[in-house]
């Protein structure tokens, strides 16, 4: 392969959970890289499908409307999604909660919420792995992946990625959710850098690795996308966390955990994930 073919750049994206998903790979024939490419748009394609909690079609909308009134089966794919929340859960301390998706909905609609008695997601929802069944323990719940789903969705990009051997890639999720494999064609790293909208003058060296990165800017309406589920009524301040790992779902989660979490949480939480790089940075309203 000759230093030209070596360099040729692949890029393509597709519109998915209402952003740009986009990848660019190098070092590898163009038929691999359309191939993985392929593979990648389904996988995500299909995910969405399953746990997506806005679109009537998804199989968890479905499931959201019916789960309250009894058991439902479930496929495979949601049912594991859903284990993947509870070890969330428990990694977070509970500060990522996927069962509080209609206090999220409030929260976005700027509706008031209080704090609930029952704070253990086991109070709410009941899997039966076993016969691959899901039923809501009261009439509020609602389950919300929005807070993992990309880094999922980075995942099974991943391992596509990798069990094609595509030695050097670049795939950014929304801008906010980043993956890499190997290293840019013209460095021995992919740099990565936040927009300058956010005033920080801060560089990271990715190859095998992924970021995540979450922001909370209150509004002057007091609206916020992102709550403490243990005390909802506690003030936020505008921060900014960014979570660089090996695995992009647990960077995702724990970015927004991060936000989440009490400063007082924070270092208790982290022993529970590995990182290879955190950075908090408070934000101002400009």
């Amino acid at each position: 392969m000759t230093k030209t073919a070596e360099k040729s750049i692949f890029h393509k994206g597709f519109f998915a959970m209402n952003t740009r998903f986009e990848v660019l790979f190098w070092g590898s024939s163009e038929s691999v890289c359309n191939h993985a490419f392929q593979q990648i748009q389904f996988q995500v394609n299909k995910l969405e499908q399953t746990i997506s909690f806005y679109d009537p079609r998804s199989e968890l909308f479905k499931l959201n409307k019916q789960a309250a009134n009894g058991r439902v089966c479930v496929s495979p794919d949601l049912l594991e999604t859903f284990l993947l929340g509870i070890e969330a859960y428990k990694k977070s301390c509970a500060y990522f909660d996927i069962s509080k998706g209609t206090d999220f909905a409030r929260t976005k609609n700027n509706e008031q919420l209080s704090g609930s008695s029952q704070n253990n997601i086991d109070e709410r929802v009941e899997i039966d792995k076993n016969n691959a069944c899901i039923r809501y323990l009261n009439n509020t719940v609602a389950v919300d992946f929005g807070g993992m789903g990309k880094g999922l969705a980075l995942k099974k990009a991943a391992n596509i990625i990798d069990s094609e051997s595509i030695e050097h890639a670049f795939v950014s999720f929304g801008e906010s959710s980043i993956l890499t494999r190997g290293h840019h064609p013209n460095g021995a790293y992919w740099p990565f850098a936040l927009d300058t909208n956010f005033g920080i003058d801060k560089e990271w060296h990715l190859n095998n690795s992924s970021i995540s990165i979450s922001a909370l800017l209150m509004r002057s309406t007091g609206q916020q996308h992102i709550i403490d589920p243990l005390n909802p009524q506690r003030p936020m301040r505008n921060m900014l966390a960014l979570v660089q790992a090996a695995n992009p779902a647990d960077a995702e989660v724990l970015s927004t955990t991060l936000l989440a979490a009490p400063p007082k949480m924070k270092n208790i939480i982290l022993q529970n994930f590995e990182t290879e790089n955190i950075f908090l940075a408070q934000l101002n309203n400009n």
